[in-house]
């Protein structure tokens, strides 16, 4: 199986030993649609087969002149192939994760700022401007041009460079207003007809927008070029597809999966000092499960491993051993979850052990000491009336 690289808000480690805590939900502004412990998932599919034309009319030339995709972190439509064929062009070639971690309004510069956690190979913070009109969508997402490279979509290879991603819209965006202010923006700023002699127009849709190149519009375009950007009623991204032609090139879809969800949860529970044979059992549904670990609270902020990373199943019941001969005392009991897109989930189960049994004689059973005194009695009695 190829390995697939993540932007995630969840790692291995965390299903070993981080618990898992969303913040509260933050009041925002009424141009913003999101919240705070939101989560979005998207994946990035490159269909290599398609690219034939492309490539011969020797489009990654072309198309990379006017905006120095190729040196922006190797954002051109060559580096974006070639990503395909290393990673083995099995779809999706990439997932997205996000979470909101805080959003706070900046009102002197019209915009609210939305902090997300996001993963590539090593953890990254985030953050992603909602302007507070249309206009100012219109100059953050660069009038439209950072949908001309597909890893700029999401631009996760220059988070800590204050450019922006297309994640998220005002929910007030009037996107008549903003094709137009991005048709005047995309001239002015990239100087695509004047210096180069290109046709990019953006056309406004009910929920988004398309760029639109006919056919010799862009240099040696042999074919129209369509890009299409999608959001849904909060102003966030939904779907982009670059095509060439009839081609699909590329595209990335927000994922509906789903991560894994308990069916059956154990309750805390007591057992006798001196007990055996105890299963906690739990049944956990998703159709991608991958692995689960089992702790034990040793004190606060330490866990011992149970049982290490193991294999699980969706719907197949999860039983765990509870260790023989502990000691009278509660024990704290974790299981942590992971998806194969290391969606994580995690339940706890608190087993109290009965304290011992007291004995009048170290070693006996009160019951048969009790007996053997009773019977002793009625022995002396009987003995002592004998001798009247």
């Amino acid at each position: 199986m190829k390995k697939i690289k993540i932007l995630t808000i969840s790692l291995l480690g965390l299903l070993l030993l981080v618990p898992f805590m969303r913040p509260s939900i933050a009041q925002v502004p009424t141009y913003v649609g999101v919240a705070v412990g939101d989560y979005y998932e998207y994946d990035h599919n490159i269909y290599v087969a398609a690219w034939s034309d492309w490539r011969v009319d020797n489009m990654n030339y072309f198309w990379d002149q006017p905006f120095n995709h190729s040196e922006n972190y190797y954002c051109d439509m060559g580096s974006i192939y070639a990503t395909a064929i290393k990673e083995g062009e099995v779809n999706p070639i990439i997932i997205y994760q996000f979470e909101i971690d805080s959003i706070t309004e900046n009102i002197a510069t019209g915009r609210t700022e939305v902090n997300a956690l996001v993963f590539y190979d090593a953890t990254y913070p985030q953050t992603i401007y909602i302007g507070n009109d249309t206009a100012k969508f219109a100059e953050d997402s660069w009038y439209g041009a950072l949908a001309t490279s597909p890893f700029w979509v999401l631009n996760t290879w220059m988070l800590g460079y204050g450019v922006n991603t297309l994640l998220f819209a005002p929910t007030s965006v009037n996107w008549t207003d903003y094709a137009d202010e991005c048709n005047t923006g995309l001239e002015t700023m990239w100087k695509l007809n004047s210096i180069y002699g290109y046709n990019l127009t953006m056309r406004p849709l009910s929920d988004g927008f398309t760029l639109y190149s006919p056919i010799m519009g862009f240099g040696n375009n042999l074919q129209p070029i369509t890009i299409t950007v999608n959001y849904d009623v909060n102003g966030t991204f939904t779907y982009y597809s670059f095509e060439y032609g009839s081609s699909l090139l590329t595209d990335i879809v927000r994922s509906e999966i789903k991560p894994p969800k308990f069916l059956d949860i154990p309750d805390d529970f007591t057992v006798d000092y001196g007990y055996t044979g105890v299963q906690i059992n739990w049944t956990v549904i998703s159709g991608i499960p991958d692995n689960y670990a089992i702790l034990r609270q040793i004190s606060a902020g330490t866990w011992q491993t149970e049982v290490g990373l193991t294999p699980w199943h969706n719907g197949v019941p999860i039983v765990f051993n509870v260790p023989d001969g502990l000691e009278p005392g509660d024990y704290l009991f974790r299981i942590n979850l992971e998806d194969e897109r290391d969606n994580t989930v995690f339940d706890e189960v608190i087993m109290t052990v009965g304290p011992k049994s007291s004995s009048s004689i170290p070693g006996y059973d009160p019951p048969l000491v009790i007996s053997v005194f009773t019977i002793v009695t009625i022995g002396i009695i009987i003995l002592m009336k004998k001798k009247k």
